[in-house]
């Protein structure tokens, strides 16, 4: 419906209103006239009646009354007196007859009075008959007269008690009329006020659905001038006004298509992780964001609008560089200030802003790079020094001996490089725990800066490694003594931890240029001489030859050879050394491990051993051995040898790897054997090292019924709290011991006291490296159960195995048939 035809209803419906006003008050004021009318039409002809009867009864008594005079008193003599006229009784009669008329029509009530005039009127009628004969004398008419007075008064009284009446009756009618009036006029006004009020609801009605829709138009158009650009406006109607909600609709959704408002534009600045700095072409800050009062910890954006931007970023002059150029500058590092007296770390963005082909100003992107700059200096630091020790690290060493090589073809001097390697780290690492072993190596580092100059390096090279850098050495002959001093200063006991610890150091010294020109020439000469500074008894110090040079060179070759022997698995072999009972038959063989190189022909332990624990082999080999050993065990049973067991050794590489019960438990299913065949030999230092650990795999061990021992029981740190509480069956006294019995009575009072408190701990005691006579009676006189050694037997490889067993009284047997159901034999029993 078009906006008109609502207007033109409203005013036809005003029209309409006005009519019916119109109407009522034509309608009351008509019928009021119409009964006022009615009144003076019905009142007014009976009061001329009336009035016509009076006036005539009076002229009538006139006309008596002359008549009479002139007969009394007659003009002249012989004048006739003159009779009253006749018509006047005509006319008197006339206005009673219309009278009469006149009330039967419309006062029927009021009859009484019309036949009470008629009678008085025939009274005068007759008193004037009477006079008209004339013969009446003097006194008669008087009386005559009198009594046609009278009946005129009465006849005048007589009409007006009857028009007194009829206005009664007007009076009456015409307080009708009024109170008609009162009621039309009431009327007209509540008619009126409902008109009034329908023309005001739908005045309203159609003023609202007209303006409505345009004020919803209004807010939607300065919401949409406000930016919001989501603002619709709801068509309701099909008039112009919803067709211009639909056009502005549509204008709507193609401006938040294009463009987005400004109130999202700052959630987005105010939602950034990033400061941001809006400047103006003056310099100051017109606005920043969320993030930006953050970093600087201020909350109040009204104390920076207006401030200069100098006040908060002191290199101002890359934001002025800005409005010479729209070209964005990124990543400039400056320092600003926090609120709370922090120096913060920052990179800027800087990029004019463009207005109307002019730059009205720049907008700085504000990133805190405090803390990543606090890493990278942390990371450098890292990177370059020792984070336990604080010394320069490898990276820094090799720096500064770079540089140090590189100023020496200018100068007369040597440098010279230390390298330092501490003896028996491990085992302090292993007793006492990581704990202590990192402050040995702070106090280690702090004594070797103690011995050097002002102008030499100390770096930590790797684990317990240390390098000394002497720079500018005037005498080659100089180094020695340092080496020498730094070799004593750390052999001096340490105490850590309430524990007191003697650690010694073996240095390898090169010299260049003597020895070489490179930076890792030289470490390596270093390297090398330490390595032989090891061999020849650790706690000294050795200058580097060449003759070591090929020792190294060997070793490495070794190693190799060693890696391809394990993988091919046929060069490794073992020979058994026998166990005996003092006062006894064998128990068994402890199986030691022989390298049979195809071209160098048998290698000794000593020789490779000490390789296979640097290169970390030493897990395989003792995988090895316990197979071939297993394997073994297995021959001697087939073989009808009953009652022998094979003791194993167990490096902690092997202990630690956590899966040695299940190898055990594997092996044994394997091979077929009972526990008892099978003996595990570990050392005081697997066991003192991480000893919850220890017992829980000990104990696991034991629980497939595989004996324990503690081999070169004497020679570590063991702590008999932790020893109790090891699920253990022999004590095996280390040969350094058994040695020197009968000439050195502490030896001998220490392998007594080892075999009483193994026996009042129920554990047996057996001793290795036992090669006189004298040495087994010594031992039998302190109770020890077992022996080894070459008195009884060297180690023997297997297939020789069967002959010492013939030559010792062990004979070979048949397997009997109920093996498998015999009970398993005891190597300990009688």
């Amino acid at each position: 419906m078009k906006i008109r035809i609502k207007i033109l209803l409203g005013y036809v419906l005003l029209a309409v209103l006005v009519v019916v006003v119109a109407l009522v008050g034509f309608r009351a004021t008509h019928s009021i006239g119409r009964n006022f009318d009615e009144a003076i039409n019905r009142t007014q002809p009976v009061l001329q009646a009336l009035q016509d009867i009076r006036f005539e009864s009076v002229r009538l008594r006139g006309d008596a009354y002359r008549s009479v005079y002139e007969v009394q008193t007659p003009a002249s003599p012989g004048v006739e007196a003159a009779a009253v006229p006749h018509h006047r009784f005509a006319e008197l009669d006339s206005a009673l007859a219309r009278y009469r008329s006149l009330v039967t029509i419309h006062f029927p009530d009021e009859a009484a009075d019309a036949a009470k005039i008629a009678d008085e009127i025939g009274a005068i009628q007759e008193a004037v008959e009477k006079l008209r004969g004339g013969a009446l004398s003097g006194a008669e008419a008087d009386r005559a007269l009198a009594a046609l007075s009278g009946s005129v008064a009465r006849v005048l009284d007589a009409t007006e008690e009857a028009a007194a009446a009829e206005l009664d009756e007007f009076v009456a009618h015409q307080r009708s009329v009024d109170e008609e009036l009162a009621a039309q006029e009431r009327l007209i006004a509540a008619v009126a006020l409902i008109a009034v009020l329908c023309a005001i609801f739908a005045g309203a009605r159609i003023a609202r659905l007209v303006a409505q829709p345009v004020v919803a138009l209004r807010d939607a158009a300065r919401k949409l001038g406000g930016g919001r650009f989501d603002t619709r406006v709801a068509v309701t109607d099909d008039t112009e006004v919803g067709e211009l909600a639909q056009a502005f609709n549509s204008m709507a959704e193609q401006l938040a298509g294009s463009m987005v408002s400004r109130e999202y534009v700052e959630d987005i600045i105010d939602s950034m992780a990033e400061g941001i700095i809006v400047v103006d072409r003056e310099g100051r800050v017109a606005r920043v964001n969320h993030a930006f009062r953050t970093l600087v910890r201020c909350t109040d954006d009204h104390v920076f609008a207006g401030n200069p931007i100098a006040d908060y970023l002191p290199d101002s002059e890359v934001i002025e560089a800005a409005f010479s150029t729209p070209v964005a500058r990124h990543w400039i590092e400056t320092k600003m200030p926090a609120a709370d007296g922090e120096v913060l770390v920052v990179a800027l963005s800087v990029a004019g802003l463009q207005s109307t082909n002019a730059l009205a100003g720049a907008v700085v992107l504000v990133q805190d790079i405090t803390e990543r700059k606090r890493n990278e200096e942390r990371l450098s630091y890292l990177a370059r020094y020792d984070q336990l020790t604080g010394l320069p690290n490898r990276t820094l060493l090799l720096d500064h001996l770079n540089q140090s090589l590189s100023r020496q073809p200018w100068k007369k001097g040597h440098t010279a490089v230390l390298f330092c390697d501490l003896d028996r780290f491990k085992f302090v690492n292993d007793t006492l725990g990581h704990c202590v072993g990192d402050l040995l190596l702070q106090s280690v580092a702090d004594r070797l800066q103690d011995c050097v100059r002002p102008g030499d390096i100390v770096a930590r090279w790797s684990g317990d490694e240390f390098v000394v850098l002497l720079n500018d050495v005037a005498n080659r002959c100089d180094v020695g003594p340092l080496a020498e001093k730094l070799v004593a200063q750390l052999s001096r006991p340490t105490e850590i931890a309430g524990h007191e610890i003697f650690v010694t150091a073996s240095v390898g010294i090169a010299v260049s240029p003597e020895h070489a020109t490179q930076s890792d020439e030289l470490i390596k000469c270093a390297d090398i001489a330490m390595f032989a500074a090891k061999a020849e008894g650790k706690n000294t110090c050795r200058f580097y030859s060449r003759d070591m040079a090929e020792r190294s060179q060997e070793r490495l070759q070794l190693e190799r050879a060693l890696r391809r022997a394990l993988q091919e698995g046929n060069q490794l072999q073992v020979h058994y050394q026998a166990q005996k009972r003092l006062d006894g038959p064998l128990i068994g063989f402890e199986a030691l491990v022989r390298w049979q190189h195809p071209e160098q022909g048998l290698i000794p332990p000593a020789q490779f051993l000490p390789v296979a624990e640097e290169a970390g082999l030493m897990a395989a080999i003792d995988e090895t051995v316990l197979r071939i050993a297993c394997a073994q065990a297995r021959q001697w049973r087939m073989e009808g040898t009953d009652g022998l067991r094979v003791a194993v050794n167990v490096s902690d590489h092997l202990f630690r790897r956590g899966d040695l019960p299940e190898l055990v438990d594997m092996l044994l299913a394997e091979f077929d054997l009972p526990p008892c065949a099978l003996e595990l030999e570990l050392t005081e230092a697997i066991v003192m090292s991480d000893v919850e650990s220890s017992i829980r795999t000990m104990h696991r061990i034991r629980d497939l019924g595989v004996d324990l021992s503690i081999d070169d029981f004497g020679t570590g740190y063991s702590s008999l709290a932790h020893l109790k509480r090891c699920p253990v069956q022999m004590l095996k006294i280390d040969r350094s011991f058994v040695n020197d019995l009968m000439t050195d009575p502490n030896d001998a009072a220490i392998t007594e006291a080892i075999t009483a408190l193994a026996h009042k701990m129920n554990i047996r005691v057996i001793a290795e490296g036992v090669e006189t006579v004298a040495q087994l009676e010594a031992l039998r006189r302190y109770g020890c159960d077992a022996i080894q050694g070459y008195w009884l037997s060297k180690p023997i490889p297997a297939p020789m195995l069967p002959a010492f067993l013939l030559r010792v009284g062990h004979p070979l047997a048949a397997l009997p048939a109920d093996m498998e159901q015999r009970e398993k034999p005891d190597c300990w029993a009688a």
